[in-house]
């Protein structure tokens, strides 16, 4: 409960209530986001896995009728990638890092699909929140910030399967950019970057 008190605090609709969400899945997971569309707030949110699993894109859908729902990975180039597939059915763990799931001890399925540019995102947003499985440093810093504006970042910083922190080599891209680190929630999994202009 802190942790949502802490994130409803520093989010305040400046920009106009809007999220931008990569990587969600499951939308009662995603629960940075969904603590917004709670509050009202509109977002665009990337999940690659609703190009195939249709049952989890409509609840998505159906929980969200307002949100722009775009089934693409998200990396520093556009074009088209495997994504691997692996874990629990219901809150399965996916990469477009071959390497990433070479790491894993999972039986992985791979699917074909659609990758967005990260650096072809523009506009302003309250807040943003990146959960990749290890493609965030890419994606960050990959960001261009003279056409994106974002209050507030959450973004996972523990490499999956192993807790190893993974923030040192993106946290200086969002450091030049005028963020400032806030703090961690979720026993350290994400981190919390606020702009000082925000």
């Amino acid at each position: 409960m802190e942790e949502k008190s802490l994130i409803r605090q520093l989010v305040n609709g400046k920009y106009g209530k809007r999220y931008l969400e990569i990587g969600a899945f499951r939308y009662d997971y995603s629960q940075c986001s969904e603590l917004y569309h709670q509050d009202g707030y509109t977002g665009i949110v990337f999940e690659p896995q609703f190009s195939f699993n249709r049952q989890y894109a409509e609840m998505f859908k159906t929980d969200r009728p307002k949100d722009e729902i775009l089934p693409r990975a998200v990396s520093d180039y556009s074009g088209f990638a495997h994504l691997y597939v692996g874990g629990m059915t219901d809150t399965a763990c996916s990469t477009i890092l071959e390497e990433e799931a070479n790491r894993l001890p999972y039986q992985w399925e791979k699917q074909t699909v659609d990758v967005f540019d990260a650096k072809m995102f523009h506009g302003n947003f309250d807040f943003m929140c990146i959960d990749v499985e290890g493609m965030e440093e890419r994606i960050i810093k990959r960001l261009d910030f003279n056409i994106l504006k974002v209050g507030v970042f959450c973004i996972e910083s523990l490499q999956h399967g192993t807790g190893r922190q993974m923030w040192h080599g993106w946290e200086p891209t969002l450091i030049e950019a005028g963020y400032e680190y806030i703090d961690s929630i979720e026993g350290g999994l994400n981190r919390i970057y606020k702009h000082k202009e925000y």
